[in-house]
């Protein structure tokens, strides 16, 4: 995933012809580069302007979801139920990275899209993440679930504007529905949100890729819709969000 925050543009919210053109640029370049699905998010101020129906400026990612700030709900974490007496959060990076390997072997279990990870690959991600959070077995002293966040803020007329990207969360399917998912994403939310919900800033956006096959098909959209997300086709126009997986999938096809 590569994600592109245009800070400032001259380009007016509805010169289709001229949006479209720098969508384009922006996809092709870094989708061809990286072989990778690409997010471009607008300013703040061309939510509900773009028009979306426009063929040019159609998204094609079916399972991209999306809230913006002033959309997102989470509880405080003593509020989430699961078995305190058998798991606890862990949110530390140091010492997540220590359980890099096993890590490694749940996402490749249970994550259809990280089936090809290694262990260098599971301690970049960790080690990459604005946040990471992990959900440890107290019992079987391992770990049973994961999730990481990726942020990026920027001043836009002096107001802060912030991009985020949940991305690689799961859990052991032996320990799936006891609300550990939750746990996580509520957590990465959290700090997504900031420590202070009742001064959140009001311009920011974080998104996600919601699977569609493996053990959370179905329970994954239900638990990011009620935490505030929809998917992006649901929304219209209200987040000036564009997506392509054009290139991402011709490298799919290409294993």
């Amino acid at each position: 995933m590569v994600l592109v925050q245009i800070i400032d543009t001259i380009i007016a919210t509805d010169d289709v012809e001229q949006l479209h053109n720098l969508i384009s640029v922006i996809h092709d370049y870094f989708g061809k580069t990286y072989n990778a699905r690409v997010v471009v998010r607008f300013p703040a101020a061309f939510d509900n302007k773009i028009d979306m129906n426009n063929p040019k400026l159609k998204n094609n990612v079916s399972t991209f979801m999306v809230a913006n700030m002033s959309d997102l709900k989470y509880d405080n974490d003593d509020l989430v139920q699961y078995d305190h007496e058998q798991y606890v959060l862990v949110t530390d990076k140091q010492a997540i990275l220590v359980y890099a390997n096993q890590i490694m072997i749940i996402m490749t279990t249970e994550a259809f899209w990280a089936k090809d990870w290694d262990e260098e690959e599971a301690y970049n991600r960790i080690l990459s993440a604005s946040a990471v959070a992990m959900i440890m077995d107290k019992v079987n002293k391992v770990p049973v679930g994961f999730g990481r966040i990726f942020m990026m803020r920027n001043n836009n007329n002096n107001e802060e504007e912030t991009l985020g990207y949940l991305s690689d969360v799961a859990v052991n399917i032996q320990h799936q529905n006891k609300g550990l998912g939750r746990v996580i994403v509520n957590y990465l939310v959290s700090v997504y949100i900031g420590q202070n919900a009742s001064q959140r800033p009001t311009n920011g956006s974080i998104c996600l890729i919601c699977g569609t096959k493996g053990s959370g098909a179905i329970s994954a959209p239900k638990l990011y819709r009620s935490l505030g997300f929809e998917h992006l086709d649901n929304i219209g126009n209200r987040i000036a969000i564009l997506t392509s997986d054009k290139y991402y999938f011709r490298r799919s096809l290409q294993r």
